[in-house]
């Protein structure tokens, strides 16, 4: 997959991904679909700037969503948090994303479980003014708080279909040998390369 080019669109899809499962890829082959974006950049965290346990450390986490991938030549892994000095916040990565792919149009994509936590997170106004996000909801869900104020302009909600199911969830199957259950969440690819590493146990 090319990098993103002058005048393209492309979603950004954040998160430790500890582990990815399908549920994210999902979310963001369904973002590419309706919006019609060239491609998503899947964008591992490299140090949470709250300083939230990573289980994996970021090459494994790397090497997990590209077996992950490996099918989907539209969504692409971008390591750009690594090049970052310590924990980065949305925000940072984002104005670092810009800046690496110049008139690029970016949408920062994020599923129901985040999207009312948002009024919390760092300089929540001032990331809005840099990307639109692409807010996947299953229905009913609806978005609630403060974010209701938020500008209609700078949210877009899609209805979504995505497997409801969390790294927590999936780190506790694998801590309980659930190896069949995983089989649900997984790419068999994904769940030999946890196996042979011997992660999350």
């Amino acid at each position: 997959m090319p990098a993103p080019e002058p005048g393209q669109a492309w979603g950004i899809l954040g998160g430790s991904f500890d582990p990815v499962h399908r549920g994210h890829v999902n979310l963001a082959l369904e973002m590419l679909k309706a919006r019609s974006l060239n491609g998503i950049l899947l964008v591992p965290t490299f140090a949470h700037p709250h300083s939230k346990a990573i289980s994996a450390d970021f090459e494994d986490r790397v090497a997990i969503l590209e077996k992950a991938i490996v099918d989907h030549k539209e969504l692409w892994i971008e390591e750009i948090e690594r090049e970052l000095e310590g924990p980065s916040y949305t925000l940072d990565t984002v104005r670092a994303l810009k800046k690496r792919y110049p008139n690029v149009e970016f949408y920062f994509i994020v599923g129901q479980d985040i999207i009312n936590e948002l009024d919390s997170w760092y300089a929540t106004d001032e990331l809005f003014e840099e990307v639109t996000f692409l807010v996947g909801l299953r229905p009913p869900a609806k978005i609630e708080g403060s974010l209701k104020k938020l500008p209609p302009d700078r949210i877009e909600v899609v209805q979504s279909k995505v497997v409801q199911v969390s790294s927590t969830e999936v780190r506790r199957l694998i801590a309980d040998d659930n190896w069949l259950d995983l089989e649900k969440y997984l790419e068999p690819d994904v769940i030999n390369f946890i196996r042979e590493k011997g992660l999350y146990r």
